[in-house]
């Protein structure tokens, strides 16, 4: 599997664990399941649209840095949020500053991963026949949903156990997407870092 096929194939994966994480805990901040299962799908496929919409718009050295900044962001996935809402708490701010919250954070985490999907068939492949661009959507595509449905897998397999049981092999399918798109190692030692220290905390 060639580097691009193995990022598009680990994006799916990421963006169903990130739907997952964000449901299963602004559950657990706005005390109302129905409600915010239809505000973070409805999020998740804006964060798609937006992403479609700035795929080819962004230059190479734009959509690389956001993609960096994107992926260190995710390391406060689950931490930020919950201190916001209870700072959001503490201020007794209405109801609209918790769904703007679980609106931009759902923003934040599907848009970038979003934007590889155009933008990787766009730019062609090396392989003789993927040289039209509907044989490499119909490929492509096939990879992030199968990427997704792992995601579901691994899902289920942290289903009732501690957060630590998923935000590991997330974390990690992160580390390899960073290197995989930046090849720098220095930035893939810092998040390996960050990420351990993270895991450590919750240990």
């Amino acid at each position: 599997m060639t580097s691009r096929r193995a990022t598009l194939f680990l994006i799916g994966v990421a963006l169903s664990i990130a739907q997952f994480v964000l449901i299963r805990d602004f559950v657990s901040i706005l005390y109302g399941e129905e409600v915010v299962i239809v505000l973070v799908t409805a999020s998740f496929f804006l964060g798609l649209s937006v992403g479609y919409l700035l795929a080819l718009r962004l230059s190479a050295r734009v959509f690389r840095g956001l993609f960096l900044v994107s992926v260190f962001i995710h390391l406060s996935l689950p931490f930020s949020y919950r201190l916001l809402a209870a700072r959001f708490a503490a201020w007794d701010v209405g109801g609209y500053a918790y769904l703007a919250l679980l609106g931009v954070y759902a923003l934040i985490f599907n848009t970038v991963f979003a934007i590889f999907l155009p933008r990787l068939i766009a730019t062609g492949d090396d392989d003789p026949d993927l040289r039209s661009e509907d044989a490499r959507l119909r490929l492509y595509y096939g990879l992030e949903l199968a990427g997704f449905m792992v995601g579901f897998g691994l899902v289920a397999l942290s289903w009732h156990r501690p957060a630590v049981y998923l935000l590991a092999p997330y974390w990690l399918i992160l580390g390899v997407l960073l290197h995989l798109v930046l090849r720098r190692v220095a930035w893939t030692g810092a998040f390996a870092a960050l990420a351990a220290s993270g895991l450590f905390f919750f240990d």
